[in-house]
């Protein structure tokens, strides 16, 4: 276990200094995103994004796929194994990318026509826009095999250089058209993208075939393999499409109801979510294939007490990022953004709030893809994600105000990560009660005091100086709150000892 832990250690080091660059690179860049393109095309942006993210976004149950069966070829020590596999994903990607290039072609580019509001004078834009993200969809659905060899080969450190490449050149697109101002600049960034999505695939191709053997693709296809996988893959798909479905079709509920600039203003309040979401999928980016891995050496316990011990950790690491944010948000926004659309301090602050719930679930929703056993969770768990659209929808009907789908999105995260403890434990039988003393209890005392502590010291007062000043007084604050109600209700004498232990090791080396 302490193995184990060290690499864990390691690769998520690796993968915390690709997050802090790419933060800093991608709040410069949405500002400077916001000054090229303005107001009403961000929100075109945004919002035609969304209808190929509901479906790109599919993609990830065919990265849950194709990691989990390349780490349990690795676990084996098989290679053969692993380029079979390999090839068998790589061609159902192939043909994923085509049904969704038909489907964004049809049904997609009926809904961009038809449903959205957008200016008559953007309309030829927004069809260049929309199929420029259309191949680039199609191209990154492909580059997920070659991502899914660096991801279970544990090599966090090319995942981070390749990352932060492309947000730099991104970076560099954005000051290029700031002095290009005789082009439309929503089709040229939407153009330039999509050539930075084929470099970067590109540059996985040949990393993994110089550096992996397994990821030489060969033609290959055994139809109980496949089937065995396209079973695994249809599950997550639903999952995953009504994820995005609830979530990202909120974007287009928005945009019916009120427009473009609302959409701006969601747009760039996910943008600090994106990054909490960085933070958590960087940490577990790392230990999920230790998760898989323990279970295929039939390692159970350990693979529940790493779930339980990243679930709480990561939990108070985004605290101890978020509660300062929390109160100093319209600051925050102010310095990123220059001038502050609408609407937009009130969602960034709901969108932290929504990332307390929707990392929860993660390394249990990652254990029943280890187990294999997914249906249930896919199939009955998302289903509360996915009444998040027609919920709000109806609401929005009787009581038009823009904030609330993210409450009700709030609402169905929470049900979704109840839901899937409760289904892992009949799997496992690992016991609720375990689960309640080791995860629910410590995070909620510690969430509780903090909030409680948080919202004392604003009544006094203290801390209330606007400007730099007073943020970071707020900020040094609210870390200090967070660190001591962290040690005095959030970690066992156990944790604490495996924390030094891990600590003292890395500082030996």
């Amino acid at each position: 276990m302490t193995h184990k832990s060290g690499r864990i250690v390691k690769n998520t080091m690796y993968l915390y200094i690709r997050m802090f660059l790419l933060m800093f690179v991608s709040l410069y860049s949405s500002r400077v995103l916001l000054e090229v393109l303005g107001v009403t095309d961000l929100g075109i942006y945004n919002v035609v994004g969304s209808v190929v993210l509901m479906l790109e976004f599919v993609s990830s149950s065919l990265t849950n796929s194709s990691q989990r069966y390349l780490s349990i070829a690795l676990g084996r020590d098989d290679l053969i194994l692993g380029r079979k596999y390999f090839s068998q994903s790589f061609g159902i990607h192939l043909l994923f990318s085509l049904l969704v290039v038909l489907l964004l072609e049809t049904g997609g580019l009926w809904l961009v026509n038809n449903k959205l509001t957008i200016p008559v004078d953007r309309i030829d834009a927004v069809h260049w826009v929309y199929q420029f993200s259309v191949l680039a969809a199609f191209i990154k659905i492909n580059q997920v095999c070659f991502q899914s060899v660096i991801v279970a080969r544990e090599n966090m450190s090319v995942y981070a250089y390749l990352s932060i490449f492309e947000a730099i050149i991104k970076l560099m697109i954005l000051y290029w058209l700031l002095y290009m101002p005789s082009v439309d600049q929503l089709v040229a960034y939407a153009f330039l993208i999509l050539m930075v999505q084929f470099l970067v695939f590109s540059f996985h191709v040949i990393i993994c075939y110089l550096k992996y053997n397994e990821s030489r693709y060969f033609l290959f296809w055994d139809k109980s393999l496949s089937k065995e996988m396209l079973s695994f893959i249809s599950i997550n798909v639903f999952g995953s499409m009504s994820w995005a479905l609830g979530v990202q079709g909120i974007n287009i509920v928005l945009n019916i109801f009120f427009g473009p600039t609302v959409n701006a203003a969601r747009g760039l309040a996910a943008t600090v979510g994106r990054f909490i979401n960085q933070l958590v999928n960087n940490v577990y980016l790392a230990i999920k294939p230790q998760l898989i891995k323990s279970y295929a050496a039939n390692e159970v316990e350990e693979m529940l007490i790493l779930a339980e011990r990243s679930t709480t950790y990561i939990y108070y690491l985004v605290l101890l990022l978020t509660v300062p944010l929390l109160r100093e948000t319209e600051f925050v926004l102010k310095v990123w953004l220059k001038e502050v659309p609408e609407y937009t301090v009130t969602f960034a602050r709901l969108v932290i709030l929504q990332s307390y719930f929707w990392m929860l679930p993660i390394p249990f929703s990652q254990i029943a893809t280890a187990t294999g056993d997914i249906k249930n969770i896919q199939l009955f768990g998302r289903i509360f994600t996915l009444l998040s659209l027609p919920i709000s929808y109806v609401i929005l009907k009787f009581v038009p105000n823009p904030y609330y789908p993210i409450f009700i999105i709030i609402c169905m995260d929470a049900l979704y990560w109840l839901y899937t403890v409760y289904e892992i434990n009949k799997q496992l039988d690992f016991g609720l009660r375990r689960y309640l003393v080791n995860v629910i209890r410590p995070i909620s005392r510690v969430s509780f005091s903090v909030f409680l502590f948080s919202f004392a010291l604003y009544m006094l007062g203290v801390g209330g100086n606007s400007g730099w000043s007073g943020f970071l007084l707020n900020s040094t604050i609210s870390i200090l709150v967070v660190l001591v109600f962290v040690f005095w209700f959030g970690l066992s004498s156990s944790d604490i000892k495996q924390l030094k232990l891990i600590v003292l090791a890395k500082w030996r080396n």
